[in-house]
């Protein structure tokens, strides 16, 4: 954590008995003046000497501390009196952190302005370079411990789920039951319908198959002499009526329930539309007003929508300016109907009579389901290119083949006929009866093939990339409900919760249940680079969950990685061989446990240090930008070493979507991770609208703990129409207390140091030593690995130190940034 600084400077300006001068990238000239006690101020210091700290670019040993930060020695006594002033160059010293730290850190709980007895002029210096090489970041210590966290959706979704959830909040929770159905080698499940009585019936592509689902196994009921059975209805009969691609037909399959799987029969062609000479005609979508008993059509390539009723004559109902009606939906006054290319929702009351009741900024509205209240779950996606209608197909297996590509491509790829680009989108919204639009959901790089609404209103979205499948609930908390082994979900099907769903890229068939779940999460698998030991594990979880991990050498877990290890307790390391790849493997005990976090100590062995890139926004780089495709791994680690000191302050910033631009008040809350009582960081009557906020830390007891954000619209509407919204952070750790060095021991003989370091709460990050002002050596911790806040450590000075006085310096850091140096004075005599 940064702490707050001190704003502004003063001080005494003595004749210098000793000096030292350093010019900072930060903007600041610093001169340090150590002056007698009883020197009496006579004249300004003045610095002519002055260096910038910094990484040698050409790698070698780094620059010596007393080298890079120039020291002119005047005198060799004690010294007891030390002032510190600054010159503002370039920008002001206030707002110089290496500055401020010097104050905070060596006159804390003192006037920063008094003067500060110091015991020698070497012990001083010892100190200050301590401080200014930390603090720029030059180190020898190279490779070392490190962090993996995983937290946070974009993390977290890298692993696999195994009926369990995941919120983009980044809260993992028990999910659904998964059951694969035994089916033939089909191609894709491209169409799906439950019978009244509970039966599933599956409609495919490129064999134009209808299959039954009795128990666990698929079986072929009906064929349509036709490559994609591309819609399915049971009407009031309880008939099956099924549209194909490439025949404009609507195929009838009597008493479904009754056919005998041992002799499939060929349905009946109940209704026939006129073909389009050019491109053929295609029926995309069925559905049925059972008021009137009319069956509507939608179809491409002419965005047209037929009618038939119960002499099953069709006639034209509506012509549109669009090409493509991919969905139709019956409602009390009439019929929703999404369309392509211009990514309309129409609504229809009437033959020939239709309006817009949104249009979406995409290139196709494709999948529509009703909610409780009348609103509507619609699926838009924006493709950058534009999708090519399949063509007519010959008698010949090969068109067939080359249709069924053809028709694939038209709803899922470019008109290249290559993979999604990754510039295209899907959307989900909500729109309401009279018309208002709400986006509930994003995603990038893929798009949505299908809704489907459960009971409770909660509205599942398929994805045509990467096998997953979306839930939003009506609160809008968005899951990532499943994640399949085939690439895309076809159709959907709901009733109190998901429970279908069929599978393109192989055809695939799915039954889900909420009941006798086993949860369990994969965690991505961690590349440490090189073979690492690993240490200590905790994680945050309500409720009760097992972890275990298992370890190997190849990128992908099989049977060379070693099996999973026992379970073992949060603060505890796992009994794994050391190796480059770990996993960890998470299942819930409780039905209820909700797992939010999960960080493992580890350290890789040295390699060669290779500078690709400069993240200095935060110590965790954002991995939302990598894909699961890339190796399956983890970028998700810093070293444990922190990159800059404590300055006693969070900043904390946002982003909101304010699609009507009303100004927000933003109301601030905290609280540790084990409470439940939020306490204000605002005071009540205080409006803040800025998106970012500075919390001051000095006065917060160490812990881990979580912020709470609520955006309200009080501003510009009147009370009895606000709305807010809020979320709560991931955990973050407050810790404002420096380490303790204690037991320090130096044994003239053997030239051996040994000591403790304690810290009161976060884990030691690093021990070093300096002799008499030189450079600082890394120490390694008795037990071989820093991961705990109590951390022995023993080392030999090498080489033997000469006869003569020195001085022994030892430096503690702790993960937040905290350090302390603590010195031994001695002699060798002989």
């Amino acid at each position: 954590m940064r702490h707050a600084a001190h704003r502004g400077i003063a001080g005494e300006i003595h004749p210098c008995a000793s000096f030292a001068c350093a010019s900072f990238e930060g903007g600041a000239k610093v001169e340090i003046c150590v002056t007698p006690a009883k020197e009496a101020v006579a004249k300004s210091c003045f610095c002519n000497m002055k260096s910038k700290i910094r990484r040698p670019r050409g790698g070698g040993d780094p620059v010596n501390a007393l080298s890079g930060f120039p020291i002119k020695l005047g005198m060799t006594a004690l010294m007891n009196r030390i002032n510190i002033f600054a010159t503002p160059w370039k920008a002001g010293v206030q707002n110089n952190p290496y500055f401020q730290w010097i104050l905070d850190s060596r006159l804390r709980g003192k006037d920063c302005f008094a003067p500060l007895a110091i015991p020698s002029c070497h012990s001083f210096l010892t100190i200050l370079c301590a401080a200014l090489i930390l603090l720029s970041g030059h180190t020898t210590h190279a490779g070392g411990e490190r962090v993996w966290e995983l937290a946070g959706y974009p993390e977290l979704s890298r692993g696999e789920l195994q009926q369990a959830v995941l919120s983009e909040r980044g809260e993992l929770l028990a999910g659904l039951a998964t059951e694969k159905i035994d089916t033939d080698a089909v191609g894709l499940i491209w169409s799906a319908v439950r019978a009244d009585d509970g039966t599933l019936y599956l409609g495919t592509a490129y064999d134009g198959g209808i299959y039954r689902v009795d128990g666990n196994r698929a079986h072929l009921i009906a064929t349509t002499d036709n490559l994609v059975v591309t819609d399915m209805i049971i009407d009031e009969a309880g008939n099956l009526l099924a549209a194909t691609v490439p025949s404009p037909v609507v195929w009838r399959i009597a008493t479904p329930q009754k056919i005998d799987p041992k002799a499939p029969v060929k349905a009946e062609a109940l209704i026939t539309l006129p073909d389009n000479e050019d491109a053929g005609t295609m029926i995309w979508s069925l559905a049925e007003d059972r008021r009137t008993n009319t069956l509507y059509m939608g179809t491409g390539p002419e965005g047209q929508l037929w009618a038939a009723g119960k002499d099953h004559r069709p006639t034209l109902y509506l012509e549109t300016e669009e090409k493509h009606l991919l969905d139709v939906l019956p409602h009390d006054g009439g019929l929703y109907v999404g369309t392509s290319p211009g990514a309309l929702l129409l609504n229809v009351t009437a033959p020939g009579v239709s309006f817009a009741l949104a249009d979406f900024d995409g290139t196709e509205a494709k999948s529509i389901a009703r909610l409780r209240d009348g609103a509507l779950a619609v699926a838009v996606n924006h493709f950058v290119y534009p999708r090519k209608a399949p063509t007519s197909a010959s008698s010949t297996a090969t068109s067939a083949a080359n249709l069924a590509e053809a028709v694939s491509s038209a709803l899922k790829k470019g008109a290249s006929g290559t993979k999604t680009s990754s510039q295209d989108k899907g959307y989900l919204f909500r729109v309401a009866p009279e018309g208002r639009q709400e986006q509930l959901l994003e995603k990038a790089g893929t798009h949505i093939t299908a809704v489907a609404v459960s009971d409770d209103d909660t509205i599942w979205a398929a994805m045509g990339d990467e096998g997953k499948i979306f839930s939003v609930t009506p609160d809008r908390i968005v899951f990532e409900a499943a994640d399949l082994a085939e690439r895309e979900v076809m159709c959907l099907l709901a009733d109190d919760t998901l429970s279908f769903a069929g599978t393109g890229d192989t055809g695939a068939a799915y039954r889900f249940s909420s009941k006798n779940i086993e949860p369990v999460y994969l965690s991505p698998v961690l590349d440490a680079g090189t073979v690492a030991v690993f240490g200590r594990t905790r994680w945050i979880a309500s409720g009760a969950v097992e972890v275990s991990a298992r370890t190997g050498n190849t990128v992908t877990p099989d049977g060379n990685w070693t099996d999973w290890s026992v379970p073992f307790a949060g603060g505890e390391s796992p009994a794994v061989q050391n190796a480059r790849y770990i996993q960890l493997r998470f299942r819930w005990q409780t039905p209820d446990a909700v797992l939010l976090q999960s960080e493992l100590f580890y350290r890789p062995a040295n390699r060669r240090a290779v500078i690709t890139s400069f993240d200095p926004d935060s110590p965790f780089r954002d991995s939302s930008g990598a894909s699961k495709g890339e190796a399956g791994t983890s970028e998700r680690t810093v070293t444990l070493r922190p990159d800059k000191l404590n300055k006693k302050e969070l900043s904390l910033s946002w982003k909101v979507d304010n699609p009507d631009n009303d100004q927000l008040q933003y109301r601030l809350y905290c609280k540790p991770v084990d409470k439940t009582l939020w306490m204000p960081v605002f005071k009540e009557d205080e409006r803040y609208t800025q998106t970012r906020y500075t919390f001051a830390t000095d006065n917060v007891p160490e812990g881990r703990y979580h912020f709470k954000l609520t955006a309200v619209d009080v501003i510009d509407n009147p009370e009895d129409e606000v709305l807010d919204d809020e979320m709560i952070s991931v955990p973050v750790d407050i810790d404002n207390h420096p380490p303790e060095i204690t037991s320090l021991e130096f044994a003239t003989q053997s030239g051996e140091v040994s000591g403790m370091v304690t810290d009161s709460y976060s884990p030691v990050a690093a021990i070093d030593y300096a002799v008499d002002g030189g450079l600082w050596l890394p120490v390694a911790a008795s037990d071989g690995l820093l991961d705990a806040p109590k951390e022995s450590f023993r080392f030999r000075i090498m080489p033997r130190l000469a006869m003569g006085a020195h001085v022994i310096a030892v430096r503690a850091v702790d993960r937040q940034g905290n350090m302390t140096v603590r010195e031994i004075h001695t002699e060798i005599t002989q």
